[in-house]
């Protein structure tokens, strides 16, 4: 059975949406709703599963995670959004030492992010997904000799993205999972502030 067929059936069996331009993807994309446990059990289990070289997170900012520390303390928000980001990517941290996979910030560092003006909340997020987040995906899983699996925010997989366009443009076999409704992240700009974690 092809790694698409699987993929999709898994996917699905969760109730999570699956969309993909390959029957044999090499890269993978959650998209997620930050701070939800029982999503990040999900992608784990994938991640258990495909046993990837390479993970591309978020919230990890710009950085590869090179081990030296293993518990990162971003002040980027006040209050509980903060710790839980924390919390989450020091839980991947974790399991990439566990599991023996390499954890890559897929998006910019805060100063990179607002080194400009922007106009809109849309136009810092097409910034970062450009600049920051599809260039990562498109540089690792050319060098990965197994598939990559990265996870952003659902606002970010959306069909309106960016990304798409460029993955398919760089001819990158990819899928995407859907974790949560993209479409509302679009119609909820207050939603989108909140949940933005460079703002």
């Amino acid at each position: 059975m092809s790694l698409d067929l699987n993929l999709r059936k898994w996917a699905e069996a969760k109730g999570f949406r699956y969309l993909t331009n390959s029957f044999d993807p090499k890269l993978i994309i959650f998209g997620e709703e930050h701070f939800k446990d029982e999503l990040i059990g999900a992608q784990v289990e994938l991640i258990r599963f495909l046993q990837p070289e390479y993970v591309l997170h978020e919230f990890q900012g710009n950085r590869p995670y090179n081990g030296d520390s293993l518990y990162q303390n971003i002040i980027i928000r006040n209050g509980e959004d903060s710790e839980i980001q924390n919390r989450e990517i020091n839980l991947f941290r974790i399991l990439s030492q566990h599991l023996g996979f390499r954890l890559v910030g897929a998006d910019l560092s805060a100063s990179q992010a607002f080194s400009r003006p922007y106009d809109s909340v849309d136009d810092i997020h097409r910034y970062r997904e450009v600049d920051g987040m599809v260039k990562t995906m498109v540089d690792y899983t050319r060098k990965s000799r197994k598939p990559v699996i990265a996870i952003v925010g659902a606002y970010h997989s959306h069909p309106a993205s960016p990304i798409h366009p460029i993955l398919e443009s760089e001819v990158i076999p990819y899928c995407v999972i859907q974790q949560a409704e993209a479409e509302r992240f679009l119609r909820e700009p207050a939603f989108r502030l909140r949940a933005n974690p460079l703002l």
